[in-house]
């Protein structure tokens, strides 16, 4: 099971605000790394890693956006944006989050979507392992609507948890390129 994506950014480099370098010297190993991605998160949710790959075939339904389990585990994936200040650019964690059934239905009905019908938001649980203290999983949060064709946005609902506190108030350049080099080296041979 490939558990990690690295997905590159597009920067914008006309902005009349500060851009983010395309490199950085990495405080884990002390190489420079080229081409900095700045979206990161797992292809799979945390709770897939409990039903056997040999049983997936019966009781898994799993695409890009959504993942249902055993017909009563709903998941649908979703943006965790960090500001990057003084930038015009973000820190995006894709993450996974157990929905309702109903929730879940009404995010990925192909109908809602082709009528460009925004679904109000909705509470969820983060279901995603990220590099915080406590725990990012488990973490209550709130879904909401980005529109047609888009992921849904994801906002943590816990203020006082090291998550929100960078997503309400943003985070440095250098603490963007710190979490891209520890997702690099965690999942590099992983197929990252």
């Amino acid at each position: 099971m490939k558990l990690a994506a690295r997905v590159t950014c597009g920067m914008n480099l006309s902005s009349a605000r500060r851009s983010p370098v395309l490199s950085f010297r990495c405080s884990s190993c002390g190489a420079e790394h080229s081409g900095v991605p700045l979206v990161w998160g797992p292809n799979a949710p945390e709770r897939l890693r409990l039903v056997p790959r040999d049983e997936w075939a019966s009781r898994v339904s799993i695409s890009q956006d959504d993942c249902v389990i055993d017909r009563e585990t709903y998941l649908v994936r979703g943006c965790l944006d960090l500001p990057i200040r003084g930038t015009n650019e973000r820190f995006r964690w894709l993450v996974w989050t157990v929905v309702s059934t109903q929730s879940h239905r009404f995010t990925m009905s192909p109908w809602r979507r082709l009528l460009r019908l925004r679904h109000p938001p909705y509470a969820a649980v983060l279901d995603t392992v990220l590099p915080y203290e406590p725990s990012s999983a488990g973490l209550a949060v709130e879904i909401r609507s980005a529109g047609p064709g888009y992921r849904p946005n994801v906002a943590v609902s816990d203020s006082t948890h090291p998550l929100a506190i960078e997503q309400r108030s943003g985070i440095e350049l250098e603490r963007a390129y710190e979490l891209a080099g520890r997702m690099l080296h965690a999942y590099q041979g992983r197929g990252a």
